[in-house]
């Protein structure tokens, strides 16, 4: 019996639908198979790889990088012939809304793999372009000013902080203006930011892990510690929200606390290895 060949569409599809990592990396490979330039693919490969393997989740996400460039560029090639030739493409009209909502969608997306890689200064421009043509996706200034923030651009990053909070009150934007701040030895403007920070968060995992930082640069260590471990018990398969948990117990004079938590990320590890191992034998199982 002849099998039905799946195209790009169907395996994406059907990646939605498969719970296991090692199931949606391969569908995600399969469609790569069929359409290698799809930055997004990679870009989604990427971020599942993260969770258990930083060198592939680089690998996926310096191909998405390559090929949300490629995209942007052929972009610009089209708004250029466009300009001079409006027959340039018949089957579309590159100034439509359509089309500069994609390529705003593939710059913050380019942000987001440049921020993954580390490469806060590209990352922050990638973000401010996408934002400069659809000032809808105010996002994007958040993530801007936080990537102008780890790379020590601190008057850029409060500058669009500051433009970000006029539009969205958001606790992350307030710890870190509070942060810069601090950082300036305005310590009175620092302290209302935390406060901020803490009146506006919610009580998710982000959030209670925002109060924890804010109650930790107010000097509260208690309260610090109750938001974080809510963090923690919201979702115990956060690896690094676990790890900070560990570092905050052990600062603060509490081994068997930490001990407790050392037994649920080893318990975590075995698990990553085993999935490590099903994946490759997956692989290998694929190439045969």
């Amino acid at each position: 019996m002849n099998k039905l060949k799946l195209d790009k569409k169907d395996w994406l599809y059907k990646s939605n639908l498969v719970e296991s990592c090692s199931e949606k990396i391969e569908c995600l490979k399969h469609a790569i198979i069929e359409d290698h330039d799809d930055a997004i693919v990679w870009h989604d490969l990427g971020d599942i790889y993260a969770d258990f393997d930083h060198d592939k989740a680089v690998y996926c996400w310096n191909y998405a990088v390559k090929f949300y460039e490629k995209r942007i560029e052929q972009f610009k090639y089209d708004a250029r012939e466009f300009q001079k030739n409006s027959n340039h493409l018949l089957f579309m009209n590159i100034d439509t809304a359509e089309v500069k909502d994609e390529i705003s969608m593939r710059l913050y997306n380019l942000g987001s793999c440049y921020t993954n890689l580390e490469k806060y200064s590209l990352a922050s421009e990638s973000f401010l372009k996408s934002y400069s043509i659809d000032s809808d996706n105010v996002d994007a200034i958040y993530y801007a000013s936080r990537a102008l923030y780890d790379s020590e651009r601190m008057s850029e990053g409060l500058k669009h902080l500051l433009e970000y909070v006029e539009i969205i009150n958001d606790y992350r934007a307030y710890y870190l203006i509070g942060m810069i701040y601090w950082g300036r030895n305005e310590i009175m403007d620092a302290l209302k930011n935390f406060w901020r920070c803490i009146n506006t968060a919610d009580n998710d995992i982000d959030s209670c892990y925002h109060k924890h930082l804010a109650f930790n640069m107010l000097g509260n260590k208690d309260l610090a510690g109750t938001f974080l471990k809510d963090a923690v018990m919201q979702d115990l398969d956060d690896v690094d929200m676990i790890e900070n948990l560990i570092e905050y117990y052990e600062e603060n004079d509490q081994p068997k606390r930490a001990y407790r938590y050392y037994r649920i990320l080893h318990q975590k590890e075995k698990k990553r290895k085993k999935l490590i191992t099903k994946t490759e034998d997956n692989h290998r199982g694929n190439e045969k």
